[in-house]
């Protein structure tokens, strides 16, 4: 349940952290069905008398057209939208910010858009808070890379560990107006994620001593090999690295030996060739042996939903 208040304040908290105001505007293809079509761009925008050009599905040349014609001055995308931006024309005028979220950004995507001179960031929200929970100063896109920015103005976050200790790293907590009230008739589900005002993300993050944040991954993702922690998100970044991959996307699995193993599942980029015993080279060095997936699966796409997310659950 998403009452007023909290449409309100996520557009209120949005237009002050990310700057946005009534000259702005934005092309958005998310679905209204989903928090990301209605509440990163689209509600904070039209609050502001901003503008937002609403397409049936995304179009990368129709995204460029309005980008070289001013017509798109922030743009929200998942990474599959965003990196098939890069090869075509975006011309001069450069939007304020481009902002990946939905989903982890690979770091070359990142670097690719630096590069060219955007200001790129990585977004995180859910629908039950937010969607828009940080802030990132443009001075430190460079600086903090891989992080989602510090809190927004009026938003509340924590880390806690099992116990429920605060700590720095764990759990991320938010609280603030932008929380839901809870789930349509389904009070245990909502008690086990609204605690006293404060809404459990579920997913596990860190945050460095200038206050910057970190998400490792989902908590539920997580698994133990050997008796040590390995964050999916983690050995998808490493595959990602590899130039012929586009997409990776990493599950645990029951193993005999070490009782959980990584199984990756690897999209290679249009006209590359790649093979399970190059890309376990590649990673050997790059990441600790026990990170490592014991298994690595090419694939001609990966299942998602309507938003880009890749469906995990559906690997197989």
């Amino acid at each position: 349940m998403l009452p007023n208040r909290m449409l309100d304040a996520n557009a209120v908290h949005t237009l002050l952290g990310w700057n946005l105001g009534r000259e702005d505007s934005t092309v958005s293809a998310a679905p209204l069905f989903h928090t990301g079509g209605w509440n990163v761009m689209t509600l904070p925008l039209l609050a502001a008398g901003g503008t937002v050009t609403l397409t049936a599905k995304f179009c990368p040349e129709r995204t460029a057209e309005l980008m070289r014609e001013g017509r798109a001055t922030a743009l929200f995308g998942v990474p599959a939208m965003l990196q098939t931006l890069l090869d075509l024309d975006l011309g001069s005028l450069a939007p304020k910010f481009l902002i990946s979220g939905g989903a982890p950004c690979p770091a070359p995507l990142l670097e690719r858009f630096l590069a060219r001179g955007f200001v790129f960031k990585q977004g995180f929200g859910m629908t039950e808070v937010g969607p828009n929970c940080f802030c990132f100063p443009d001075r430190d896109i460079r600086r903090k890379r891989g992080s989602v920015g510090v809190p927004m103005a009026g938003t509340r976050m924590k880390l806690t560990d099992e116990a429920g200790r605060e700590c720095d790293e764990g759990e991320l907590w938010v609280r603030g107006p932008h929380a839901f009230a809870g789930y349509l008739g389904r009070p245990e589900e909502t008690a086990k994620t609204l605690v006293d005002g404060w809404v459990r993300t579920g997913d596990l993050a860190s945050r460095d001593a200038d206050g910057y944040y970190y998400v490792l991954g989902r908590k539920k993702e997580m698994f133990i090999s050997g008796g040590e922690n390995v964050y999916p998100v983690e050995v998808e970044a490493a595959l990602q690295a590899h130039p012929g991959v586009l997409e990776a996307a990493v599950v645990g699995v029951p193993h005999e030996r070490w009782g959980e193993a990584g199984r990756a599942f690897v999209v290679a980029r249009p006209g590359e060739s790649l093979d399970a015993g190059g890309l376990a080279a590649f990673l050997d060095g790059r990441l600790a042996r026990y990170k490592q997936p014991k298994e690595i699966l090419l694939r001609p796409s990966l299942p998602k939903n309507a938003m880009g997310k890749v469906l995990k659950g559906a690997l197989s």
